[in-house]
C-alpha cells in the first residue's frame, strides 16, 4: 500500500479564525517557510481484524520522523451518488516539540498546548462507478 499525502498548512481550519492565523505563524507551523505537511508511506503491516499499521515519514516544519498510523478500515465498499466509496480512519501520537512546534503559553492550570498531540485522519475514497452499474 502506498500513501503519500501533502497538507497545505494554509488550509488548516479549526473554526476559529484568530487561532488559525496564529497556527500559520512561526510560533507553530510557519506556513511562509514550510507551506506543507507531508506523509510518505514506507510499508503496511497487519494488525487485528479490520486494522493495519501504516508506517511512514511525517514531515512538519522541515523535520522528518517515522510514525506509525493505526488504521481502522477500510470500510465496506458502498455505492453512493458520486460513485463507489470506502473510508478509513488513521491515528497516531507525536511529540510536537520534536517537530519544532515549541510555542506555549502558561495559564494557572498549566500549559495551553500539550507536548503530546494526537493526529487523526479521516479518509473517504470515492471513484466513479463502472459503466453500466446502477448507483
Amino acid at each position: 500500500m502506498k500513501a503519500d499525502v501533502a497538507i497545505d498548512v494554509n488550509s488548516i481550519d479549526t473554526h476559529n479564525e484568530n487561532r488559525d492565523k496564529h497556527l500559520r505563524t512561526a510560533d507553530f507551523f510557519d506556513a511562509a517557510t514550510h507551506p506543507t505537511i507531508t506523509f510518505k508511506s514506507k510499508r503496511a503491516e497487519p494488525a487485528t481484524a479490520g486494522r493495519f499499521k501504516l508506517i511512514g515519514d511525517l514531515t512538519i516544519r522541515g523535520t522528518t520522523k517515522e510514525v506509525v498510523l493505526d488504521v481502522e478500515g477500510p470500510s465496506p465498499v458502498t455505492k453512493t451518488q458520486r460513485g463507489i466509496a470506502s473510508g478509513a480512519t488513521a491515528t497516531t501520537k507525536i511529540n510536537r516539540l520534536e517537530y519544532g512546534l515549541k510555542w506555549n503559553n502558561m495559564i494557572e492550570a498549566g500549559p495551553v498546548v500539550s507536548d503530546e498531540v494526537t493526529v487523526t485522519i479521516d479518509l473517504e475514497l470515492t471513484r466513479p462507478a463502472p459503466p453500466g452499474t446502477a448507483q
